[in-house]
């Protein structure tokens, strides 16, 4: 990873225009939505003028960039962070294996492998809050399967500081709670867990209410500056691939980023329908209502990144069916993460 970003730094001409390339090396670290968490982090929110956007954006990860980097090193201190955590997250993984599914020592049998070679992967090692968010939530959810309430509540109430997608973790303790309740035992805790990351939202919510002096001020910011709007659900996903089949026969496949979505959702969909039956019910539930809610929404663009933390798909790599040749899917996976961080270093947009 830093390895490529040093070689592309080096060579500006794979930036399209002078004004895309980075005034330092933290810059390339920092592409898209990392300049708004880079601008956060340096100078907190702002109601003035067009800073109003990046209300947007959760609040957890660039205070805690600022806290551990202060106003010079915010970026590298949040990339190396992400990354610490990254390794976290893939430890948390084989956390969730079924007991009596004890994957093999084999490095290709290991869910946080995958996790780690996955081709957009390096969304969870640069100034991005993909990471946090996915260790918060592994955090939350293995600490509830290990009876540690007094630290899963607080981590799940931090993950839903840091992303709005955090609303969908409700869905693992709210299952079980149905579970708990089917067997007669107490679900008071299930419950408590399932509103922890809603709480977080709603902690954030009111913090923008009160500093734009309107309680619907973040959801206005999303529908009138961001355009986002609910759609029925996956209807932008099969308008995409409509509009990716008319450009195939017209001999044009020109919006890579397009593709790439259509790609991820494909095989999520496909290693799910193989694979359901490994997961425990909580853990299944939560893909599906992940899914329903990042296709639920327009634009799409970023489909494909919200995708990556729903961690539960790690589980089912590599596909049963495909025993014979995860070498080849790991290879393929690895090439491909390599080629989107080049796209994305060279500010051109992924996901």
């Amino acid at each position: 990873m830093w390895l490529t970003v040093l070689l592309v730094y080096h060579f500006p001409g794979r930036f399209e225009s002078a004004g895309d390339a980075p005034g330092g090396i933290a810059d390339l670290f920092a592409a898209w939505d990392g300049s708004h968490y880079t601008w956060i982090a340096a100078n907190g929110y702002s109601t003035e003028g067009n800073e109003i956007r990046r209300f947007a954006f959760f609040p957890l990860f660039p205070l805690i960039a600022h806290l551990l980097g202060g106003g010079k090193h915010t970026v590298i201190a949040g990339v190396v962070f992400n990354q610490i955590l990254l390794l976290g997250s893939a430890l948390l993984l084989g956390q969730l294996v079924r007991p009596g599914k004890e994957r093999n020592a084999d490095l290709l049998s290991q869910p946080g492998f995958w996790l780690l070679i996955s081709p957009l992967a390096f969304f969870f090692s640069v100034f991005y809050s993909e990471s946090l968010f996915l260790f918060l939530g592994l955090a939350g959810t293995v600490a509830y399967t290990r009876g540690r309430y007094d630290v899963a509540i607080p981590a799940l109430v931090l993950a839903g500081l840091t992303r709005p997608t955090a609303i969908c973790l409700a869905a693992i303790f709210l299952c079980d709670a149905a579970i708990r309740l089917r067997n007669r035992r107490k679900v008071v805790v299930a419950l408590a867990c399932a509103a922890a990351p809603v709480l977080g939202i709603l902690i954030y919510w009111a913090a923008v209410a009160y500093s734009t002096g309107n309680l619907m001020g973040y959801f206005q910011i999303q529908s009138t500056i961001w355009g986002q709007s609910w759609t029925a659900p996956f209807l932008p996903f099969l308008q995409d691939a409509r509009a990716t089949v008319a450009r195939f026969l017209d001999g044009s496949l020109r919006l890579p980023d397009q593709n790439l979505r259509l790609l991820s959702t494909l095989i999520i969909l496909s290693v799910v329908a193989a694979g359901w039956r490994r997961l425990d019910a909580p853990l299944l539930f939560f893909v599906l209502v992940s899914m329903i809610f990042i296709h639920s929404q327009e634009p799409n663009r970023s489909t494909a990144r919200y995708e990556l933390a729903i961690f539960p798909l790690y589980l089912l790599l590599p596909p049963a069916r495909a025993k014979l040749f995860p070498a080849v899917i790991a290879v393929a996976f690895i090439l491909l993460q390599i080629r989107w961080l080049l796209e994305f270093l060279a500010w051109r947009w992924v996901a």
